[in-house]
């Protein structure tokens, strides 16, 4: 099997972790052709036992249309839980967990790749959060609606889903760290099902189309 760049085979161990499993699988119709999805688990014994968490407690999850970034996606994802798991465990008040027990705004990269780029895709997830927040309990965010070309997967939420909507809002930062966008931007995906409900998916990336992407990839996770 290819080996992960940026280091990350070492942290692979099937006995021992932390990442014990690391599996992929493509999926085709997403708008720009396939993507694959892979799924990194974390071994049990570095998980905390929270049923809010779920599945996400122990698993790692990426998406791209290249294999190999999927997987490593996946595994950083995976990282990113044992790091919120590790302070919730044993020191919640160094990481905020004793204010928000969450793991909302957590983001790991590869250390090659610079501390610069965590700390904007940390601010990008807290943002989104803080977004859908703000659409909940105030519902005072004001959204341009976007028209979207491709489809959503087939065999994943098309057969229940007979409408849907696209949102998009542009919003300033705060310049946190040196490489920070001037701009980014949220996308919220709405699809509405046979019997009444609605399914959503959000992101926020400095690119509009990245951040739909990535919405609509929420939506499959």
């Amino acid at each position: 099997m290819t080996q992960l760049s940026h280091g990350l085979q070492r942290f692979i161990n099937k006995a021992g972790g932390p990442v014990i499993s690391l599996k992929s699988v493509a999926h085709s119709g997403f708008p720009g052709g396939s993507l694959w999805h892979s799924t990194a688990r974390l071994h049990p014994k570095l998980v905390l036992n929270h049923p809010k968490l779920l599945l996400c407690r122990f698993c790692g999850f990426g998406w791209s249309r290249d294999r190999g970034e999927s997987r490593r996606k996946a595994v950083v994802e995976a990282l990113e839980r044992w790091a919120y798991n590790a302070y919730a465990l044993n020191a919640p008040e160094k990481a905020g967990v004793d204010i928000n027990d969450s793991a909302n705004g957590f983001a790991a990269m590869p250390s090659d790749m610079g501390e610069g780029l965590a700390a904007v895709n940390a601010y990008c997830e807290a943002l989104e959060r803080w977004v859908m927040n703000s659409i909940w309990y105030g519902g005072d965010v004001f959204f341009e609606r976007c028209a979207v070309k491709g489809r959503i997967p087939p065999g994943v939420l098309e057969q229940v889903s007979v409408d849907r909507s696209f949102y998009s809002l542009k919003i300033v930062p705060e310049r946190i760290v040196a490489n920070m966008p001037a701009v980014l931007n949220f996308c919220l995906c709405l699809l509405k099902t046979a019997d009444g409900g609605v399914i959503s998916g959000s992101a926020c990336a400095a690119a509009p189309g990245e951040a739909l992407l990535r919405a609509v990839q929420e939506l499959t996770a």
